[in-house]
């Protein structure tokens, strides 16, 4: 497959799965889909914000062990 075919394929397949989707709780209760039992909605209120979890301690180093990010150290 060619990677003009293969962009081609990913945009068929997402384009599938978008109209697959629905858009609103009537229309996929019409089709008897089940709705999540999720009745905490902490981990979404979480997500909204953009704060998931703090990186302890806040560096990141590559395979080899090399510091690659260091949040520990302040800005001059």
């Amino acid at each position: 497959m060619t990677p003009m075919n293969r962009r081609g394929f990913v945009a068929a397949a997402a384009g599938a799965a978008a109209a697959a989707v629905s858009l609103n709780p009537q229309s996929a209760a019409a089709f008897g889909v089940p709705r999540t039992g999720t009745t905490d909605a902490g981990d979404f209120e979480a997500a909204d914000r953009g704060f998931i979890a703090a990186l302890e301690p806040g560096v990141v180093k590559n395979s080899a062990g090399t510091v690659v990010w260091d949040n520990d150290v302040p800005l001059p």
